[in-house]
């Protein structure tokens, strides 16, 4: 049972937008100007949806510490689900 719930709590994955995603969905006039928000905050929505560099440094910083401090101590979740 303890595998399974980890299982369930490591099936979902936010992946970041790319460019054909960023042009599909928003339709945005300017290409270019996308794409280089795109290489300045990256494509994770919050960042990319703010384009202001400030708000990524915080949002990396905090998703950073997230990162180190929660997920991996789920690391048993990662090679319970190639087993």
């Amino acid at each position: 049972m303890t595998a399974m719930k980890n299982w369930k709590s490591c099936q979902f994955h936010l992946h970041p937008l790319d460019l054909k995603e960023i042009h599909d969905i928003l339709k945005p006039e300017d290409s270019a100007a996308e794409l280089e928000k795109l290489l300045n905050v990256g494509g994770f929505p919050e960042p990319f949806l703010t384009g202001e560099r400030r708000f990524y440094n915080r949002w990396e910083k905090s998703h950073l510490d997230i990162i180190l401090k929660q997920d991996l101590i789920d690391l048993p979740c990662a090679t319970e689900t190639k087993e």
